[in-house]
């Protein structure tokens, strides 16, 4: 979901922080992609988006852990909840190689916008779409602005709108219903990045308190036994290797804000 184009994952992360030839890195990385995608055939593991086919990379976050169906398990409650609530559309704003972008048009059978700034990140989200026969169902298009938002928003006012939103910060300038009254009837799950800017939670609470039903959800460290249980990789690897796989290279400790405007029911749309 971020906006740059960059995988956090490598030989030193699965194999352990030590000094490795550069020869010998190249081979560990091909090692590791090539045993993770054969213990998982190049399909999500497991959750929500459990069998979308995956890609080769992934943009700036854990190629792995989505590889394996535990990438922000956190969130799978809320993830599950969306089947039922009967979105028109969704609006994923740092979309990067199409994790949840993709993995909704799968999920919800509706249209997607998919924004993302970085055009290597965009070149993977097209061929993961590609991948799985959802490209009808998703417009990529490149950064998120204010702008943007309130226009993607305007068009359809009057249909139930998902938006999931990961800009390493940004979050903060786009979401403001103050700015863009549309955002009041939105169904929001937001990463907070309190970590790149102290306050960020405080202040989206703030603003969306009297339009929406609030609920954090923050980050909890990864064990043995969320590796995904009917696979090979749960019988034959070691606990280490698991937790290593799953490991998400976060700068801290996250929350999500999963915001439900105040004027919905959780029900088939009208």
């Amino acid at each position: 979901m971020a906006q740059i184009t960059k995988s956090v994952d490598g030989p030193d992360k699965i194999f352990g922080a030590m000094m490795i030839p550069h020869r010998l890195e190249s081979w560990l990385a091909r090692l590791s992609k090539l045993l993770a995608r054969f213990l998982t055939g190049g399909r999500v593991a497991q959750g929500p988006f459990q069998g979308l086919n995956y890609g080769n990379d992934a943009a700036g976050s854990a190629y792995y852990a989505k590889l394996f169906g535990t990438y922000e398990l956190e969130l799978i409650p809320v993830v599950v909840l969306w089947r039922g609530i009967g979105f028109g559309q969704v609006i994923d704003i740092g979309a990067a190689e199409g994790y949840y972008a993709v993995g909704a048009a799968h999920l919800l059978r509706c249209p997607v916008i998919a924004f993302e700034m970085d055009s290597g990140g965009r070149h993977l989200l097209e061929e993961m779409a590609r991948a799985n026969s959802v490209s009808k169902a998703i417009s990529v298009l490149g950064e998120c602005t204010a702008a943007a938002l309130d226009d993607a928003l305007a068009r359809n006012p009057d249909t139930r709108t998902l938006i999931i939103c990961d800009t390493e910060g940004f979050e903060r300038i786009l979401l403001d219903p103050d700015s863009n009254p549309h955002l009041a009837r939105c169904w929001i799950l937001v990463e907070v990045h309190d970590c790149f800017f102290p306050g960020t939670r405080k202040l989206l609470e703030a603003r969306f308190e009297k339009t929406h039903l609030l609920e954090t959800i923050a980050t909890r460290p990864r064990v043995p036994m969320d590796f995904p249980r009917a696979t090979l990789g749960q019988r034959m690897l070691p606990a280490r290797l698991k937790c290593r796989y799953m490991n998400e290279r976060r700068p801290a400790a996250m929350d999500w804000l999963w915001m439900v405007p105040r004027t919905s029911f959780v029900g088939p749309a009208a």
